[in-house]
């Protein structure tokens, strides 16, 4: 009889520690649930100032000229855009871009402040890059077809270190 007066103590014992595991799990995810909570209210308020803010707008010039191609540049790149009339909108990595035509015939990009003259310089970079790649490529075909034309053939094509072709031409009949 003493034994079962001993392990009921025991047993007791060891259900109330189990209990109070439990509750300060409960409370531990309690307080998660409240951190979090707070966190995304932070969050939420810093986001809504920053969309009451006014937009500041600015823009950067680019080598960038032909409509067709530049639709043709982000195609390739995986942007969806729309142009209406002389501006072109796209969105680049979560980042709303802007494309108008200035009086001298390029386009510039437009961007707002919530994009970082950085990362703008980038995007303006990638999508230069692009464009310029299907600016050779449309070059390189109309080349190809006026050798063509003269009769000219094509003995050789090199691609040199900074992408550029170099291409060698004979003249038919010689």
């Amino acid at each position: 009889m003493s034994v079962s007066l001993i392990l009921l103590p025991l047993g007791l014992a060891a259900a109330g520690m189990i209990g109070i595991k439990e509750v300060e799990k409960a409370d531990q995810l309690e307080l998660e649930k409240l951190r979090a909570k707070k966190q995304k209210e932070v969050a939420t308020d810093s986001i809504e100032k920053e969309v009451s803010k006014p937009l500041h707008w600015y823009a950067m010039e680019t080598r960038m000229k032909d409509l067709s191609m530049i639709g043709n540049s982000l195609d390739n790149l995986g942007c969806l855009y729309q142009s209406i009339d002389d501006l072109i909108a796209f969105r680049w990595r979560e980042k709303d871009c802007f494309l108008r035509q200035n009086e001298a015939g390029l386009y510039e990009a437009i961007f707002n402040d919530l994009v970082t003259v950085e990362v703008a310089q980038k995007i303006v970079a990638e999508v230069q890059e692009e464009y310029t790649k299907v600016l050779q490529a449309q070059v390189y075909t109309k080349l190809l077809a006026k050798a063509e034309e003269r009769g000219l053939i094509l003995e050789s094509e090199e691609i040199e270190a900074d992408n550029s072709v170099l291409l060698t031409f004979s003249v038919q009949g010689r």
